[in-house]
């Protein structure tokens, strides 16, 4: 697809209200200036917690690209009888799979942890902590309608203008 001044346009709106406003709430919220820059553990939290929703959001189209590379090098290696051939297949398919391991497991299982954890550090500031995730969630929510904006606007590459 052809990107239009529109569809620029719309992604930028998409990138500010799905990661920058949700940050920058989050540093007004939490951040302590007094203490030059220290971040509270909740505002580490809610960090990591914007970043994984920006990862699915932005990065699934790459892991699903991993993912058929991964199958594609299955496909490959049952025809394959050369040892050097075999060898350097395994590389390459253990590397991918480590990859999609990463993407797919660590990060979340890490961020639920934390989760679990910060929960238990900010039971007082639970009401806040509600507060800056309904206000975030508002805030992704308008870039995925700048996201389908940002769709309706593309063209195709011979399309006429």
């Amino acid at each position: 697809m052809k990107r239009t001044v529109y569809s620029w346009l719309f992604f930028s709106f998409q990138i500010l209200f799905m990661l920058v406003v949700p940050l920058i709430l989050i540093w007004v919220q939490y951040g302590d200036l007094e203490k030059h820059y220290k971040l509270s553990v909740t505002a580490i939290i809610l960090t990591l917690a914007i970043f994984v929703i920006f990862k699915k959001i932005f990065l699934q189209k790459w892991q699903k690209n991993v993912e058929i590379k991964i199958a594609n090098i299955e496909t490959n290696a049952l025809s394959l009888t050369d040892e050097k051939s075999i060898e350097a297949n395994k590389k390459v398919w253990r590397l991918y799979s480590v990859l999609q391991l990463l993407f797919s497991a660590v990060v979340p299982i890490l961020v639920a942890i934390l989760f679990v954890i910060t929960i238990k550090v900010v039971e007082q500031g639970l009401i806040k902590l509600f507060g800056v995730l309904m206000f975030s969630i508002c805030s992704i929510f308008i870039g995925v309608i700048f996201r389908v904006a940002e769709i309706f606007s593309q063209k195709l590459y011979h399309e006429k203008e």
